[in-house]
């Protein structure tokens, strides 16, 4: 019997979420339009184009899954290479990096908090 050890899932852990979120854009965006959640409430992700809603194109497609999946991906790898490398050797453009990471966290947040708020009020 195959048993995977503590050590496996968190050495793995930023490839297993983002072959877990790949899975769910394939599924959701990719074939369906539409994130798992929004499937749920039977919402769609729709391109305006002269008054006329379309699906959007595969090359919104393509972006919003390297927002989703690729970006997320690289930033945990990064903010794990540089919490193993500080205490190596610590040096100015890490901290300044590590800073610039946290700020487009933050930044990525409070967009995202404007979005599912500007949701709520005009329901588009």
């Amino acid at each position: 019997m195959l048993t995977l050890q503590p050590t496996f899932t968190s050495n793995y852990d930023p490839e297993l979420v983002a072959l877990l979120r790949l899975a769910l854009w394939k599924v959701g965006v990719w074939d369906n339009n539409t994130s798992y959640g929004s499937l749920i409430q039977n919402l769609q992700y729709r391109t305006i184009v002269n008054g006329t809603p379309l699906p959007p194109t595969k090359r919104q497609k393509l972006v919003y899954g390297v927002l989703t999946v690729l970006l997320p991906y690289a930033l945990s790898k990064t903010e794990a290479w540089l919490t193993l490398s500080n205490d190596l050797s610590p040096a100015q453009w890490k901290d300044r990096l590590q800073r610039f990471i946290t700020a487009s966290e933050t930044l990525l947040s409070t967009l995202s908090l404007v979005s599912f708020l500007s949701f709520l009020v005009d329901g588009r």
